[in-house]
């Protein structure tokens, strides 16, 4: 083989395996998750809604508020929750990183707090 060919095969090589290393950090921090902490209360009342059903629209995410109302919940960066309880509408919130939420329930729909 030339000098020329085995500098050239070199220099592509180091350029596929660059391109390969940055597109995987993209896909690293574009799944990026974290748990997301919440509280369900009456609107009316402001008592804590226990036992509602929280879940990440589009996966099998799941889980239910506490005695307290609270929920904490694994997300991407921005995800749509459903919000199912017997006494109350179902609704949906979006819900970012990094950020704690109390939604307010009542028999006409929610309304976030941050």
């Amino acid at each position: 083989m030339s000098p020329v060919y085995t500098r050239v095969r070199f220099v592509n090589l180091l350029a596929f395996g660059l391109i390969l290393f940055l597109s995987a950090g993209v896909v690293v921090q574009s799944n990026a998750q974290t748990t997301v902490t919440g509280r369900l209360i009456d609107r009316e009342t402001q008592k804590p809604i226990k036992d509602a059903r929280i879940s990440v629209v589009g996966s099998s995410v799941t889980v239910f508020s506490n005695e307290l109302g609270y929920f904490r919940i694994l997300i991407d960066q921005k995800a749509l929750v459903r919000i199912e309880h017997e006494e109350y509408p179902v609704s949906q919130e979006k819900l970012l990183l990094e950020k704690k939420y109390v939604i307010e329930l009542s028999r006409q729909g929610s309304r976030p707090r941050v």
